[in-house]
């Protein structure tokens, strides 16, 4: 049998050919190695102790304590459109005066969850959770007196205002990524405005 000679040329692109394959080699397990690292740390960030805002509303002739916002507890449980028992994270609050009304104080309360219809969950990839926002007059809330009943009042709005809700308002609904709550710290402001971009109405 005849040994086939190779050419230089043949050589160099075989060579070429094989370091090519050994760079992506390199590359698919410093990728690996990465992702393995990536969970690692998050798994550990998962485990570690977390801040959360907490955020005290009291009356400043006595000192009484009207709402207590926030903070670390379990997440309010409701009865999404589908009729499935989901939570609903509170992202924060903020407060806004309207000038127009004699700046009327306005709170908003954001929250997010696996809200969606399922016809709206099909249709995305990634942002498959609802991000809402309830504006509420800041005096009429805390008119309602004990802390319980605004806490309470709070809770009953937030049912009736999700997606499927009594008082449901898509302009107040926005697609959210469930990752920023699931699997990643929730920077909520930041997030907020990525996804008021993606407003749903």
């Amino acid at each position: 049998m005849r040994k086939r000679e190779t050419t230089q040329g043949e050589d160099d692109h075989g060579n070429a050919d094989l370091r090519q394959n050994i760079e992506m080699s390199k590359d698919m397990v410093r990728k690996s190695e990465l992702a393995q690292r990536r969970k690692e740390h998050m798994l550990k960030m998962r485990q570690s102790q977390r801040k959360a805002r907490r955020y005290v509303f009291f009356d400043v002739e006595t000192g009484e304590i009207r709402l207590n916002y926030g903070g670390v507890h379990e997440p309010l449980k409701v009865t999404n459109v589908n009729n499935e028992n989901v939570e609903v994270y509170e992202l924060g609050l903020r407060i806004k005066e309207i000038r127009e009304n004699d700046f009327e104080s306005k709170i908003f309360f954001f929250m997010c969850g696996n809200l969606w219809e399922k016809e709206v969950r099909s249709q995305y990839l990634l942002y498959k959770w609802c991000l809402m926002n309830i504006e509420m007059d800041l005096e009429d809330l805390m008119a309602l007196g004990s802390g319980e009943s605004i806490n309470q009042y709070i809770n009953d709005q937030i049912q009736k205002n999700i997606p499927g809700g009594e008082y449901e308002e898509r302009i107040n609904f926005f697609l959210f990524d469930s990752n920023w709550i699931l699997n990643d710290y929730f920077n909520w402001e930041n997030n907020i405005s990525l996804s008021t971009n993606r407003n749903f109405s």
